[in-house]
Formats: C-alpha cells, sequence, structure tokens
C-alpha cells in the first residue's frame, strides 16, 4: 500500500511558509487524501469480496487500484535484508 505525495510537511516550513503551502497543495496530497488506501485496503467491501486480487497486491496511486510493485519492491534479497533490519530495531528498543 502506498499513499502517493502527501503533504505532511508545508506548516513545518519556518520561513515562507505561505509560498510552501500554496506549492504543497498544487502537487501533494492533503493528509486526508494520503489515508484513503489505507482505508480502503481495510474497510472496502470490494476487497472483502475479491480476496484473490487484493491479497498481498500492492494499492497505489489512484484510490484503491491495484498496481505492480517496482523491480526493487520484489526482489527477495532486499525483501530479507529489510525484514533482518527491521527485526533488529524492534529488539533495540524492547518490541519483541
Amino acid at each position: 500500500m502506498h499513499p502517493g505525495s502527501v503533504n505532511t510537511f508545508a506548516d513545518r516550513v519556518p520561513r515562507f511558509r505561505f509560498v510552501a503551502k500554496i506549492i504543497m497543495r498544487l502537487f501533494f496530497k492533503t493528509w486526508d487524501q494520503g489515508s484513503y488506501n489505507s482505508l480502503i485496503a481495510a474497510t472496502s467491501p470490494v476487497v472483502h469480496e475479491q480476496p484473490e486480487v487484493y491479497k498481498g497486491a500492492y494499492i497505489e496511486g489512484d484510490y484503491g487500484k491495484v498496481r505492480k510493485p517496482s523491480k526493487d519492491a520484489q526482489d527477495p534479497k532486499s525483501a530479507s535484508e529489510l525484514w533482518v533490519v527491521t527485526e533488529k530495531f524492534l529488539n533495540d528498543i524492547g518490541v519483541e
């Protein structure tokens, strides 16, 4: 699941905040729009009714669209490395 380009930082720009907000509004989704793909994946009756389409699928871009992940995202070596790094991080902060 990918939320797309979401404006999560325009309010944190101390200088030129007004200009940053205008630019962000033109090219980025709002916070609530960024949550749509997560909400679709979690609550949509279509996802529930068609598990063969959505199970393990990558939802990106336009709301609820199933896309093929990038070549890097499909790399088993990268997936294994991410798993190891994630486990180490969680262990380091005391989450088991």
